[in-house]
Formats: C-alpha cells, sequence, structure tokens
C-alpha cells in the first residue's frame, strides 16, 4: 500500500514517455531480447598499455613497469550502436535501467570462459566522486558489477575504493599521459579493511585505461596480489 504514489508516478510517466527498445522501437524494454541477441561479444584480447593482442588481456611485459592492471576483459565493442547507445542513455540520461542490460551483455561474455577464469576474491565497481554520485543518482559501475558477482560467485565490496579528488573529468582529456597524470592519487582505500587477494575491478567503459590503472594501483599497495578489470566496452 505504502509504494502507490511511487507506482502512480511510474506509470504516469510510461504513459506520457513509453521505455522503447532503442533499437528496433519495440515497447516495454530499453533493449529487447531480440536485439540483445545481435550484439557480437568480443573475442579479442589486448594488453591494456601497447594494445598488442595477449593471451586473455594480460599486460604485455614491456607495459608491466607502468600498468598495475595484470588483465583487462573487454565484453563489446563500442561502436556497436545499440551498446554505445545503452551506456548513453544510462550516463547522461541517468536511465539506471539500462545496466541491466549491460550486466547480461557481460554474464554472456563470462559464459564463453573456462569456469576458473574469473575465480576471483571480490568484485569491486569503479567509484564515481560524491559529487557526480549525488548528481546521477547511482553509480553505473556498482550496478553492473552487482550482477556480475552474482554470476561469478563472488562478493562485491563497493565500500573499499574511495574517489576523493574531484578533477577534470577523463572524458575531456584526450591523451593517454595526461590521463594519467590527472587520475593520480584521485583514489584512497578504506583503513582497517582486509583487503581481496585477488580483485576483479568493474566499469562501463575504458578509454585509455588510466582509471583502472589507478585503482590497481592503490589495491596493489595495500595487499591486493592480483587485479584484474572487466568493462563493458572500450572507447
Amino acid at each position: 500500500m505504502r509504494n502507490y504514489p511511487q507506482k502512480g508516478f511510474k506509470w504516469i510517466m510510461e504513459l506520457f514517455f513509453p521505455i522503447r527498445c532503442l533499437a528496433c522501437n519495440k515497447y516495454g524494454k530499453y533493449l529487447c531480447r531480440n536485439c540483445l541477441r545481435t550484439i557480437n561479444i568480443s573475442t579479442e584480447f589486448n594488453c591494456i598499455g601497447c594494445n598488442i593482442p595477449s593471451n586473455y588481456g594480460a599486460t604485455c611485459e614491456n607495459c608491466r613497469n607502468k600498468w598495475h592492471l595484470d588483465s583487462l576483459f573487454i565484453c563489446a565493442d563500442y561502436n556497436n550502436q545499440i551498446v554505445s547507445k545503452l551506456i548513453h542513455k544510462m550516463k547522461y540520461s541517468y536511465i539506471s535501467e539500462c545496466s541491466k542490460h549491460l550486466a547480461e551483455i557481460a554474464k554472456e561474455y563470462i559464459e564463453r570462459f573456462p569456469k576458473n577464469t574469473f575465480n576471483h576474491s571480490a568484485v569491486i565497481p569503479v567509484p564515481l566522486s560524491p559529487s557526480r554520485l549525488n548528481w546521477r543518482g547511482f553509480n553505473q559501475a556498482e550496478l553492473i558489477a552487482r550482477s556480475i558477482s552474482k554470476k561469478i560467485g563472488a562478493k562485491m565490496d563497493a565500500d573499499i575504493l574511495i574517489r576523493n579528488i574531484m578533477r577534470k573529468p577523463q572524458a575531456q582529456i584526450k591523451q593517454k599521459e595526461e590521463r594519467l597524470i590527472n587520475i593520480t592519487d584521485s583514489f584512497s582505500v578504506r583503513q582497517k579493511r582486509k583487503f581481496p587477494v585477488s580483485v576483479l575491478l568493474v566499469d562501463d567503459v575504458c578509454t585509455t585505461g588510466a582509471t583502472l590503472n589507478e585503482c590497481a594501483r592503490v589495491l596493489k599497495q595495500n595487499g591486493s596480489v592480483k587485479v584484474d578489470a572487466l568493462v563493458i566496452a572500450r572507447g
């Protein structure tokens, strides 16, 4: 009974602004089941630093002196219009429901690997700054990470990493070196915590990888031994 006002508001919104599939315009969901099946799951693996082909996205030996992330898993192609529309709708129109469809892409991607590939101790979403979180109302990485953690049977820990510095948004910086500098020391960890040995970082999009790399650096400084990352797409 207490949910009547919220249900009424939702009913009014759907009446005047009905939800349609971003691909085929069918009513009901932002991505229908048929259009979800048309998305090609990525089968390519490249080093996060130099982008050369590597085994399961492992960081190559030449890049390990600079890159703290051990492996990068990329679920789909950002140039796929359905994928990019879902991400934009979620991040810039603040529609959290799109995260469910992005999580479905991630789960299908994970299913194609041997079971022991994602045997991580914890799944950790890349955190937003407090101001960005308040503005958007949700952390898209956390919503996706929650589904992934259930899929691989690992605990999700959304509190271990803190984004404590608000700098120029990474999306506004084009050069990789500038991004690495801009994001340095932007993250810290909650102390008096037992840090997971192996971590799967989760985010929606990776561009240069600077944010993921900085998260990996901080986690390893505080006791994590292995840090991989999984993103929906690389922009």
